[in-house]
């Protein structure tokens, strides 16, 4: 596939996705952000497979396809963002994953724009959702939300793709990105 059909193709996706939440941002992806992305998602199953944190997915090669698409995330996000990812591993329970702004990056394999919410994700933190499918060359990101104020019993699911339960949450329900700025200045939406 040529470079324009690709890109036309995020074009057309990025009118679908328009139509129904007006604010997603589409960001293109480069040859160098894809590479970051996978030596940072190596990195990371490397640090979960020392600490034996890889066992929920039904085998390694899902382990590291969810760790890729969470990784292409946090980097397009970060391109969008203007700055730089920051590449730690190892502490990913206690630390932001952009800590710089102390933002969550949480994924979807899909651009349908349902993502999860974990009990565990700290409520007071600000998360940014964004999907990417394999073999493209854009991250669709849909918004972003405070996780407490997503953490609805209503919104509780036991089934999920990857065996982990979680609360769901839908694109429509995010805020525009324009808005990150004021709510990382108050602190949340609050």
């Amino acid at each position: 596939m040529e470079r324009n059909e690709i890109s036309q193709k995020a074009l057309e996706l990025a009118e679908k996705l328009k139509i129904r939440v007006p604010w997603v941002k589409i960001v293109a992806l480069k040859p160098h952000d894809a590479l970051l992305a996978d030596y940072f998602a190596m990195a990371t199953q490397e640090d979960s497979e020392g600490k034996k944190l890889w066992d929920r997915f039904p085998t390694r090669e899902e382990a590291i396809k969810v760790n890729l698409v969470g990784r292409v995330i946090e980097v397009a996000l970060c391109k969008f963002l203007g700055i730089y990812p920051d590449l730690h591993v190892g502490d990913f329970k206690t630390r932001p994953d952009l800590p710089a702004l102390g933002l969550d990056v949480r994924g979807s394999m899909s651009h349908k724009g349902q993502f999860p919410v974990y009990k565990n994700d700290p409520p007071e933190r600000l998360m940014v959702f964004g999907s990417w499918q394999t073999g493209t060359d854009f991250v669709a990101i849909h918004g972003f939300h405070e996780t407490g104020m997503l953490q609805i019993e209503g919104r509780w699911s036991e089934v999920s793709l990857i065996g982990k339960p979680a609360f769901w949450v839908d694109s429509s329900e995010l805020r525009p990105m324009d808005e990150l700025d004021e709510a990382r200045k108050h602190g949340g939406l609050r």
